[in-house]
């Protein structure tokens, strides 16, 4: 195989890496913002920030 080849296949490799890295992210940026929502909605709801942090984290 040509060392081109082989460059070019390591990009790509590394490529799809970041890319895993960018959906996992993503998903953990989304998961935060539903808890922190939740967070939000209970202490519009009348709740103390720490007991609806304490709620939303102990329930997961």
């Amino acid at each position: 195989m040509p060392i081109d080849d082989v460059y070019m296949k390591s990009f790509q490799n590394q490529v799809q890496v970041l890319e895993n890295m960018k959906t996992g992210i993503e998903a953990a940026i989304g998961r935060a913002q539903k808890r922190l929502a939740e967070v939000e909605q209970q202490v519009n709801d009348g709740k103390s920030t720490k007991e609806a942090i304490e709620d939303v984290f102990k329930k997961k």
